[in-house]
């Protein structure tokens, strides 16, 4: 683990046809496999939900940035199969877990466009294990926020998967999400300090008081 809180991996426990092949209307996408995926996947969630509800996320920390769920698929996977599943479910990244839930690499849209596509590999014989990023980088749930996302500007991450204290995956933080969250909580803030602003200038224009001058003074700075 390194003093920002980041570690990397988890432990163990004691286009020619582009546009056919990752095709993401619910039509061409293979059911039975799909939603044994989405099954999976929704029992984490529910567990990951029940957790999360019990718990209040310290302010400052990656919790409090509200981390996405993550999709999460298993090595042996084909690339077919994962950019499916990326394109029904509208993500543009999954998480790669081994036998025991734990995060073993991170598989991008970057990953596949780039180390895939760009290869001119056969996306429906490539397992994500032979294309995914091993290991990844990751965050724990109590990690300061500012040295997470300070952690993604200068590696260039877009995706940063996110561990709670025993582990077990919490999320996945996304850069360009926390982003407009940020511009988000500025803009409120900004309405918030403007009606103010207004109100206490309607007090003082009826009152004729120093009082709310001296406050709107004080807001100003």
């Amino acid at each position: 683990m390194s003093s920002t809180g980041t570690m990397r991996g988890t432990p163990k426990r004691p286009q020619s046809n582009l546009s056919s092949q990752f095709n993401d209307s619910p039509s061409n996408i293979p059911r039975p496999k799909l939603d044994k995926i989405e099954k999976d996947l929704n029992k984490k969630r529910s567990g990951a939900n029940r957790h999360r509800q019990t718990r209040k996320a310290p302010p400052g920390t990656v919790a409090a940035l509200k981390p996405n769920q993550a999709l999460q698929i298993k090595p042996n996977t084909t690339v077919t199969d994962a950019a499916q599943l990326m394109a029904a479910k509208r993500e543009d990244c999954v998480l790669v877990t081994d036998d025991d839930e734990r995060i073993a690499g991170i598989f991008t849209a970057k990953d596949l466009a780039f180390r895939v596509v760009g290869n001119g590999l056969k996306s429906n014989s490539v397992t994500i294990a032979e294309i995914m990023t091993k290991n990844p980088l990751c965050a724990k749930t109590d990690t300061s926020a500012t040295d997470a996302l300070d952690l993604m500007v200068r590696k260039g991450f877009r995706h940063l998967p996110v561990m709670d204290e025993n582990h077990d995956i919490a999320g996945i933080l996304d850069i360009t999400k926390c982003f407009y969250d940020a511009m988000e909580k500025l803009e409120r803030a900004y309405s918030s300090s403007k009606k103010l602003y207004d109100a206490l200038e309607g007090v003082q224009a009826e009152l004729g008081s120093s009082q709310p001058q001296q406050i709107i003074q004080y807001v100003e700075a």
